[in-house]
């Protein structure tokens, strides 16, 4: 539901800005705020989410008996609910600070709007400086810090299978993989947004276009195939489609 969020906030006004044509694009400031709230709230939920995940994997595997008490409905639905309103909420007051900064310049070489740009279009000052500071805590609250317990998580899943039988450990492997492709996705492409923000100032135009691209385009596209080849009944019908073309 998430990535679909993300894709509907992103591809159709992608598809509307080529089928206009033309080396730029023009959007209103009130629609640019929009579409940097709704993505960079997509996005950072993400992490959240993978977080609520990787806890879930560790009670299943280090403490099972617990399970049941521990992730029960009332607390599967409190977590997915605080994974989504708490960056709607902090990426909300970010886009609401940088609403309020007087902008000096008015170009993006991006193909979405950010939060990040919309501070660099600023002309500057205390308020700028305030923007950013809660720009980086808002950073570190939803991505970083979760980050962080996704990797305490699965260092002690995989403490716990070195310890127990190989069967045991093949299971549970195979049942994490996909969350930690995902979770190796996210961050490697939230890597790249971050070095690609501190080099943006002696970068050309054209290259960061391509990196936004490949930004939002590579993770909404490779999470659904992880997963989907998680399924039994998608990867035998795969199987069956490349036996027939083999075939043919």
């Amino acid at each position: 539901m998430n990535s679909v969020a993300g894709s509907t906030v992103f591809y159709p006004k992608l598809l509307v800005d080529l089928l206009r044509g033309g080396r730029s694009v023009q959007v209103t400031l009130r629609g640019c705020m929009c579409e940097a709230w709704l993505l960079y709230s997509s996005g950072t939920s993400s992490f959240l989410l993978l977080a609520a995940m990787s806890f879930d994997r560790y009670v299943s595997i280090c403490r099972p008996l617990l399970y049941t008490v521990v992730m029960s409905p009332a607390t599967v639905l409190a977590l997915l609910l605080l994974c989504w309103l708490l960056p709607v909420g902090l990426v909300g007051t970010a886009v609401l600070l940088a609403s309020r900064l007087p902008l000096c310049r008015s170009q993006l070489s991006r193909i979405y709007c950010d939060i990040y740009s919309l501070v660099s279009l600023s002309c500057g000052g205390r308020e700028t400086l305030l923007s950013e500071v809660y720009n980086l805590s808002v950073i570190v609250a939803t991505v970083l810090l979760p980050a962080i317990f996704v990797l305490f998580s699965y260092s002690a899943v995989l403490s716990i299978c070195l310890r127990r039988s190989r069967s045991f450990s093949s299971k549970a492997l195979s049942t994490c993989l996909p969350h930690l492709l995902v979770f190796c996705n996210y961050s490697v492409s939230s890597g790249v947004e971050v070095l690609q923000r501190r080099l943006q100032a002696g970068s050309q135009p054209t290259a960061s276009v391509l990196t936004s691209i490949l930004q939002v385009m590579i993770p909404t596209v490779f999470n659904p195939v992880v997963y989907g080849l998680k399924v039994t009944e998608i990867r035998a019908q795969l199987r069956r489609l490349l036996g027939c073309q083999r075939a043919d």
